[in-house]
């Protein structure tokens, strides 16, 4: 049992210690008493190496590993709730090595031998090529499309029974949708909104909103109206409609407060949520605020950006130009924006702009 019951007092000055320790017991000498084994404790026995069982094919060329992120717990049954931790990683994505995939931010189709899911390609040079990492936090509450295990086959370990969630040989195609957009609202929208639909959480507590990533290969005007009918209400529409570029922006305001706005284009590049989903938090709009909206961005100043360090607030663009102006590590950055001088889990994320940003052109 994991009882530290016993252990009070100061954390940062406590000194290595066995687990269980519970409040006014006797701590064991090891984890396991009383004898593990016929011949008494526990033993450690190494198994010798095994190759891959189920190794990339000329079908599935491809090897997926899946894993956690940061932020995310199992199946988000808990930190689904807490929609700070959805601020760096909204959404599910595929990292994959930029020379193995389509542009970045765009949609990829994992197919393996059981089933298949359909990510946000997220480029990382960090990766090896030929292989993929997914996380597997997302289910059908969030993104049902991006059910990232069904791609995994039933191959287990034959001493341990883990299943092979390391090496799964996968194929992989771009996801072909004839059009992409976003729902930011202050109604949850229902899951199957679209044909790839990640919903969001949106606030710094409690859930004060939502924001939703679409995608679909059927005709757009459909989706148009699907979306439509879900969010009627009261208030007066703003419409943007460009038929020629495929661009339509729509938004509605109630009572002075932005309810739900709707971008969709022909491509994945659509202008920045954090400046919308911070409006539909708002009791009221301004007018400089409401005259902007189907920009996408205010009309001065630059717009809001996702954090990386979601301690300190700090995002991208910051830690980019931290590095530009000579800060060569990560300490470095910290000292200049307090990036990872919090909880330290965004270090590995400003590692990776930091090598970015200082690699050769």
């Amino acid at each position: 049992m994991f009882d530290i019951s016993g252990l009070t007092g100061d954390y940062d000055a406590m000194a290595p210690t066995r687990w269980p320790a519970p409040a006014g017991g006797a701590r064991p000498d090891r984890l396991v008493v009383g004898g593990a084994t016929p011949t008494g404790p526990a033993r450690i026995v190494p198994t010798p190496p095994r190759p891959a069982a189920q190794p990339a094919t000329a079908d599935y060329p491809f090897i997926l590993m899946t894993g956690r992120v940061r932020d995310q717990w199992h199946t988000m049954t808990r930190t689904g709730r807490a929609p700070r931790l959805f601020q760096h990683w909204p959404e599910p994505t595929v990292a994959i090595h930029p020379d193995d995939a389509p542009p970045d931010g765009s949609l990829l189709r994992v197919t393996g031998a059981s089933g298949q899911a359909v990510l946000r390609v997220r480029h990382d040079r960090g990766q090896r090529p030929g292989t993929l990492f997914a996380p597997m936090h997302w289910t059908a509450k969030f993104c049902g499309a991006a059910r990232v295990n069904d791609s995994v086959g039933a191959a287990t370990d034959p001493v341990s029974g883990q299943p092979d969630l390391k090496h799964a040989p996968v194929q992989i195609a771009p996801f072909d949708a004839r059009w992409h957009g976003f729902v930011i609202s202050r109604h949850e929208p229902p899951a199957g909104l679209a044909e790839w639909c990640a919903l969001i959480p949106l606030g710094t507590g409690a859930i004060a909103g939502w924001r939703a990533e679409l995608a679909g290969t059927g005709d757009p005007a459909d989706a148009v109206a699907r979306i439509e009918t879900w969010g009627a209400g009261p208030g007066a529409w703003l419409r943007l409609h460009d038929p020629s570029a495929g661009l339509l922006r729509l938004a509605r305001v109630e009572s002075g407060r932005l309810d739900l706005v709707l971008f969709m284009g022909p491509t994945h590049a659509l202008p920045p949520r954090e400046w919308l989903a911070g409006l539909i938090q708002h009791d009221a709009l301004t007018l400089p605020e409401r005259r902007s909206l189907l920009a996408g961005r205010p009309a001065t100043g630059p717009a809001p950006e996702p954090s990386v360090c979601v301690c300190h607030g700090v995002g991208p663009t910051i830690i980019a130009d931290a590095v530009r102006a000579g800060c060569s590590s990560v300490d470095a950055i910290g000292v200049r924006t307090r990036a990872g001088t919090g909880c330290g889990s965004c270090r590995p994320e400003i590692a990776r702009i930091l090598a970015e940003v200082m690699m050769p052109a």
